[in-house]
């Protein structure tokens, strides 16, 4: 996956946690809703079951987004692109989310849902992801376990272990993010399809990837541009539409597998 290389917001160096040592707190003023600022407590920075620990925490706010990827916290506070990514997001979860209800397939999330590997695993890593699908299967195996809320009995806050298909939309500040760090970590997590859309081009992009012998490979697309989902068993492909009202917004379209 070849792309041009930006910087995610805040991308805390290895050397951090490497040298053994905690680094300061980390406090950025005037983000979030109220502009009150954000205050990361150095020992989260360093070690990612510190992190983790943060992450569920009260101390850690509702808005953001809070990941531990290539070996390191990222932490995501802008606002996100209301075309390009918002709706792009929605439709995904819409289409998707319908064919995974439909058929009893098992559980669509979008935004906040914390995706972790296991206790032992070589690679940690948290994120979360635009979707995941979860399947029934993949509980009632035992492939994943997910870890309970405190204080409600019947509700969970992480999945940890695979989900079957993890989907990120591009955005400017998490190009690297989405396209080096995240896919080398999800395909040792053993998530089995993993998609990336982009509707900044025109026109629009989705790569799928599957599973190959040492990391994800783009399923090629066809003639008319959709590729295929094993896990679906359908065809996708991102399409841009314009809206009654003259915006321009991207949909994910489905067709029949051959």
């Amino acid at each position: 996956m070849n792309a041009a290389l930006a910087k995610p917001p805040v991308r805390l160096p290895q050397s951090a946690s490497m040298q053994g040592r905690t680094p300061p707190d980390l406090h950025l003023p005037g983000v979030g809703a109220d502009g009150d600022g954000l205050t990361v407590p150095g020992s989260a920075l360093a070690e990612f079951e510190a992190f983790r620990a943060w992450k569920l925490s009260d101390a850690c706010p509702a808005w953001g987004k809070f990941e531990w990827i290539g070996n390191r916290p990222r932490l995501e506070v802008m606002p996100e692109s209301l075309f390009t990514h918002g709706t792009t997001k929605t439709d995904i979860v819409r289409v998707l989310g319908n064919l995974i209800a439909e058929q009893e397939l098992g559980f669509a999330f979008t935004d906040s849902t914390s995706v972790v590997s296991p206790d032992g695993a070589e690679r940690r890593t948290l994120c979360e992801p635009d979707f995941v699908f979860l399947s029934h299967e993949a509980i009632t195996d035992g492939r994943v376990t997910l870890t309970p809320k405190v204080g409600r009995e019947g509700d969970f806050t992480e999945i940890v272990g695979p989900p079957e298909v993890v989907i990120e939309v591009r955005s400017d500040s998490s190009t690297r993010k989405d396209t080096v760090e995240l896919p080398g970590d999800l395909f040792a997590l053993g998530v089995r399809e993993y998609w990336l859309a982009d509707a900044r081009t025109d026109p629009p992009g989705l790569l799928i990837h599957a599973r190959g012998e040492d990391g994800f490979e783009p399923i090629a697309a066809d003639d008319d541009g959709f590729a295929v989902s094993a896990t679906f068993g359908r065809r996708y492909r991102l399409e841009t539409q314009t809206s009654r009202s003259g915006i321009r917004q991207t949909r994910l379209i489905e067709a029949p597998a051959n």
